[in-house]
């Protein structure tokens, strides 16, 4: 007796990279947040969302992702002390479920320069 077996409408995981900042956090200095968001090792578009210590960092709420390449944000420090970043990845590609990747901070947001 021969038997078939389907397997139908699987979900992957997408894939995204742990947050990098272009400098040392300082309050009040403006960096770069990025991320690369991938599935099944090739790009797929979708939108981010970037947090710090939970709240919604302005301008990068569902942020298009086009498919290739970085995803960045802009966030300047308002306060001093443990940061940790979120950034979640929702796929547009419905066979791909959403990803969150986190990057902790350690008394790296600090006075400004300045002071």
């Amino acid at each position: 007796v021969s038997q078939s077996r389907y397997v139908t409408d699987v979900q992957e995981i997408a894939a995204l990279s742990a947050p990098s900042l272009s400098a040392t956090p300082y309050k009040g200095v403006a960096l770069t947040i990025t991320v690369t968001p991938s599935g099944d090792g090739t790009s797929i578009p979708g939108k981010l969302t970037y947090t710090m210590a939970g709240k919604r960092i302005v301008g990068c709420y569902k942020k298009t992702y086009s498919g290739t390449g970085n995803s960045t944000c802009t966030w300047k420090p308002t306060a001093q002390g443990n940061r940790e970043i979120s950034v979640t990845f929702t796929p547009t590609n419905t066979n791909f479920t959403a990803v969150t990747s986190k990057k902790s901070f350690t008394d790296m947001v600090t006075k400004s320069k300045e002071n």
